[in-house]
């Protein structure tokens, strides 16, 4: 087991989607630490999937962060 497998571990166990560091970088649990960990060490953090505005966002649709962003729910429309 190597630390990239420990980190995967912790974050299935307490539900995070990635790592992310401040507003910078962030990776998903499928592609953890592109980086090669340079970051890693001592900046990243555990975090949710969130999604963002792909005119804000230029060449990503997703980012992680501190909080869990839950997807919105339609309306049904006999409720209306």
């Amino acid at each position: 087991m190597n630390i990239r497998d420990i980190v995967t571990e912790y974050l299935n166990t307490h539900g995070f989607d990635g790592l992310y560091y401040s507003a910078e970088c962030a990776c998903k649990k499928d592609d953890l630490m592109p980086c090669s960990g340079d970051v890693f060490a001592n900046d990243c953090q555990p975090g949710y999937l969130c999604p963002c505005d792909p005119v804000e966002c230029g060449e990503h649709d997703w980012h992680i962060g501190a909080t869990r962003v839950e997807p919105a729910v339609a309306a049904d429309p006999k409720e209306i």
